[in-house]
């Protein structure tokens, strides 16, 4: 009995008590092991599933760069082979990108949805690879409107298909996951208070180690999940995930950070692109109509011209000296806005405008002056033609001409660092204290300001300024005008 109570000591005891921990902790410890495996195994297949949209998305936009490339550099003189190449160009990322669909795709079962976007996708590539080859086919280089609209329809069906990717497919993926985290975590959860649990019997260190490791493990997961559905809902500005945890978690967080920030810059990119294209087609328009009008104004100019040549020479043999320099004067004037120039230079305009005084203060007298001054930094700086006599025009015939003295026209420019300033003066009645330049273009006798303003507008792509205000109570207008640069 006594030899018994021996055998049974306080060591075996505790080796036996330390045994039970051991096998407990080794029990709890492979447990979380076999989940944690599992919660890894679902992210490594997230994880390839995102690598697989992002390389389908690549080989797609590489194939649309290679389509933009090829059509639109055609001229219709290169060799079949050339042909065949840009053709072969186009089609091998299409190819790859049905290699990612095939990796992508799912049983209808498992994911209906990702099944009929991955199909989706697929006919959309098989469409694209015979319309190549019906494109090819068409006459190069593009010049006419139904050419246009078949090569626009391939940039379409590439922007169907990136559509497909970014907005449906990857949010798709984002959500799915999104979901399988939040199992993940579930999971997690109940794990860490079996832990804690099994710490508290075992000892104080095991509580540190066990809160450690599930806070690395679930932070991470939850930042994941919070900025899946942040992107889910469309918002693309939430902060960047920092890269923590695992090298599976590490991976995951710098993947979905570059993925958004790619997102976030295609969307950008399709905004500028469509602002740009509005402008350049309100551009277009306002080329168009203007050439429209300098047609209409060329009515037989060498007619005109030999016609006040005659007249210049009737004067000087009647040695009307003041008739010719205003007969060569008006000819000069008129020679200006028969010429259709993109742009003249700053010191030719205030030529032309100085031209259209002189003539004007042949009409008025003592009822006109003006003054001109041209600062030489500024005078070779490009500028719109015919934008700064309608100012001046307007000024005599609005703002002078109801006076029965008349005034003082004064025209200023003067480079600064960084832009130009142009400044218009006149001494006449003034502007109404609740004048709008948005309001003259329903008042046809205004029209011309509103025309300056929006040439300035489209020449300078919107960097430029104009603003037209009263002077003071007792009358006088002025135009301001800033273009952008400075430099001659």
């Amino acid at each position: 009995m006594s030899e018994s109570r021996h055998r049974v000591s306080f060591q075996t005891i505790i080796l036996v008590l330390c045994l039970v921990i051991l096998a407990s902790t080794l029990t709890v410890t492979l447990v979380f092991l076999n989940k944690f495996y599992d919660i890894a195994g679902d992210m490594q297949d997230s994880i390839s599933t995102y690598q697989s949209i992002d390389q389908l998305s690549r080989n797609i936009n590489d194939s649309e760069d290679a389509y933009q490339s090829f059509f639109l550099g055609l001229t219709g003189e290169e060799p079949p082979e050339i042909r065949s190449r840009g053709k072969q160009n186009i089609l091998t990322p299409l190819y790859k990108a049905m290699a990612e669909t095939n990796k992508l795709m799912v049983d209808y079962d498992k994911n209906p949805e990702r099944y009929f976007l991955i199909n989706a996708i697929n006919s959309g590539l098989d469409y694209l690879e015979n319309y190549v080859s019906y494109m090819e086919s068409q006459q190069f280089p593009l010049n006419a409107e139904t050419e246009f609209s078949d090569y626009y329809w391939g940039i379409k069906v590439y922007s169907y298909l990136n559509g497909y990717c970014y907005s449906q497919l990857l949010s798709q993926a984002v959500r799915n996951d999104s979901l399988a985290s939040i199992t993940n975590m579930e999971t997690m959860s109940r794990l860490r208070v079996i832990t804690v649990l099994s710490i508290i019997l075992l000892s104080a260190i095991t509580i540190l180690a066990s809160f450690v490791i599930t806070r690395r493990l679930t932070e991470p997961l939850r930042d994941m999940v919070d900025t899946a559905k942040a992107i889910t809902e469309g918002d693309l500005d939430t902060p960047d995930l920092e890269p923590t945890g695992p090298m599976e978690l590490v991976f995951l967080e710098t993947s979905m950070n570059t993925m958004k920030q790619s997102l976030k810059e295609r969307i950008e990119l399709e905004q500028k692109l469509y602002r740009h294209t509005l402008d350049q087609e309100k551009m277009n328009r306002e080329l168009e109509r203007a050439h429209f009008l300098s047609l209409q104004s060329q009515i037989n100019p060498h007619f005109l011209f030999n016609t006040l040549n005659t007249i210049s020479h009737t004067a000087l043999f009647e040695k009307a000296d003041n008739t010719v320099s205003l007969i060569n004067t008006l000819a000069g004037f008129l020679r200006y806005t028969l010429e259709f120039k993109d742009s003249v230079k700053l010191s030719t305009e205030f030529e032309f405008v100085h031209q259209y005084l002189d003539l004007q203060q042949a009409r008025f007298k003592d009822r006109l002056g003006f003054s001109m001054t041209l600062d030489p930094q500024a005078a070779g700086i490009d500028v719109p033609p015919l934008f700064l006599q309608p100012l001046v025009e307007n000024a005599i015939k609005h703002g002078l001409e109801p006076l029965p003295e008349g005034g003082f026209v004064t025209v200023v420019a003067k480079r600064f660092p960084g832009m130009t300033r142009i400044v218009v003066e006149d001494s006449g009645i003034g502007i109404p204290e609740n004048f709008s330049v948005e309001a003259l273009r329903n008042d046809g006798n205004h029209i011309g300001i509103l025309n300056v303003r929006d040439r300035l507008s489209m020449f300078t792509r919107g960097k430029g300024t104009f603003a037209m205000d009263r002077i003071s109570e007792e009358g006088g207008t002025r135009v301001t005008i800033t273009l952008p640069g400075g430099t001659a």
